[in-house]
């Protein structure tokens, strides 16, 4: 069974993150299959798990909650199509390659305060004590225009750390909520 989480940007560029290993944690913490490092999304936000031809959620405590479908949710099966959100990043199930075609979808009232922070997201890798540099997903001149790059804490919080191939999703990249333009 082939899953995928899949994101946007605002200019429409696509990513996709394949889940290599069950459980996938998803959080910010350096040791996370997929990080997502900035303060909305706790440490270890949730877990992805592939079982039997099942491919469930479950969130792990979160301060923010993990969201299908713009749902709060504890555990929930992902199905193919099913938007999947943890802070301000919302991914869309891919099983097997279905969905083949399909665009961001509108985010609703219920991720409005989210869509304001800008997020990073670091490629899931084989096993935690394998996040080199060398090993994070790279990214071709294709997607170099849809996203910026920065500095970022390093995973001792001592510094900044330089990263030239870390893909970034900034502010300006996340697709705002149907009520953006209300006060």
């Amino acid at each position: 069974m082939n899953v995928k989480l899949v994101t946007f940007t605002r200019k429409g560029g696509r990513k996709d993150f394949t889940i290599k290993k069950s459980p996938t944690i998803v959080g910010r913490n350096p040791d996370a299959d997929i990080r997502i490092p900035i303060g909305d999304v706790s440490r270890s936000h949730c877990k992805i798990l592939v079982e039997d031809g099942v491919v469930t959620v479950s969130d792990l405590g979160s301060s923010n909650g993990t969201f299908v479908n713009d749902e709060p949710v504890k555990k929930s099966q992902l199905n193919a199509g099913d938007a999947m959100r943890v802070g301000p990043v919302e991914f869309t199930v891919q099983i097997d390659g279905v969905p083949k075609d399909f665009q961001p979808r509108p985010r609703g009232a219920a991720s409005s305060a989210a869509a304001d922070t800008a997020t990073k997201v670091v490629p899931p890798s084989a096993s935690p004590g394998d996040r080199a540099v060398e090993d994070l997903e790279e990214l071709s001149d294709e997607d170099l225009s849809d996203f910026d790059f920065d500095e970022i804490v390093d995973s001792d919080g001592g510094g900044f750390e330089e990263i030239d191939d870390l893909e970034e999703i900034d502010e300006s990249d996340l697709i705002p909520d149907d009520d953006s333009d209300k006060p």
